[in-house]
Formats: C-alpha cells, sequence, structure tokens
C-alpha cells in the first residue's frame, strides 16, 4: 500500500469551476522549463500514456517544481489550449 502526502491549496481563477468539471490525471511530474542559472521554473504532467500536459504557473504548480521526477494524483481540468489548471494534488510516494 502507497503512503501519501496530500498538498492543497486554493485556486482562484476569473472564471468559476465547478467539481464536475475536475477530472483526475496520474503521472510523472517533469521539468519544462529552466532559467539561466539552471534551477526549473515550469513543469509538466507526463502520464503513463506519454501525454504532456504543462501546468499552469500558481500556487500549486510553483510547488510542484519540488517534486520533478515524482509521481503524483491531480485533480483539475485541461483548457483548449493543453495547459493543465492545478485544483489539487497528492505525491503518490512509494
Amino acid at each position: 500500500m502507497r503512503n501519501t502526502r496530500i498538498k492543497e491549496g486554493p485556486i482562484k481563477y476569473s472564471q468559476e469551476i465547478t467539481n464536475t468539471d475536475l477530472n483526475l490525471y496520474q503521472g510523472l511530474i517533469i521539468a519544462s522549463d529552466w532559467d539561466a542559472t539552471g534551477s526549473v521554473i515550469a513543469v509538466k504532467l507526463q502520464t503513463k500514456y506519454e501525454q504532456e500536459f504543462p501546468l499552469i504557473i500558481n500556487k500549486n504548480s510553483e510547488t510542484l517544481v519540488n517534486y520533478c521526477k515524482n509521481e503524483v494524483l491531480i485533480k483539475g481540468y485541461v483548457n483548449t489550449e493543453g495547459f493543465l489548471y492545478v485544483s489539487l494534488f497528492k505525491v503518490l510516494l512509494k
């Protein structure tokens, strides 16, 4: 059985999001952009089906930078441009 650690935070968007709009996404957090010093500044979710969803930079996804190469379960939705808005996430520990 896996231990889980939950990180949650409020998300504020210009549009209302209802619980029925949210889906679950599972995969690895991987780096997608770095600054001049080599620090990760953006991440995306890579699913086991090799789909990749860039994460919107907000309070939650900034915290996800610390979880690169970790498997996570994300509750959120994908917008029309393919970005994953994170409502909350759970880091799946081995």
